[in-house]
């Protein structure tokens, strides 16, 4: 698994973590436990979708890509000094 790490890295050089998915969604929060293969060993990250920076945590917090619209309809209803 390292080594598909490794190599992911080395193809992708905006990638700085690779991880596995290692344990099943067990809470209400739908997070589920991780383990870094290759790069730093951290597992927060910027994710950026329609010009809007969403800074998380995936030990703690559920991010799926096919909830743009929810995504986009939460960013509508804040302040720009509102911090989520």
């Amino acid at each position: 698994r390292s080594l598909i790490g490794t190599v992911l890295l080395d193809k992708n050089a905006h990638i700085l973590t690779v991880v596995n998915k290692v344990g099943n969604i067990q809470s209400e929060f739908r997070v589920f436990e991780m383990e870094v293969l290759a790069g730093e060993n951290r597992l927060e990250t910027e994710v950026k979708q329609r010009g809007i920076s969403f800074l998380l945590d995936y030990s703690k917090a559920y991010w799926n890509s096919r909830l743009e619209g929810e995504h986009e309809r939460l960013v509508a209803s804040l302040l720009p000094s509102d911090e989520v």
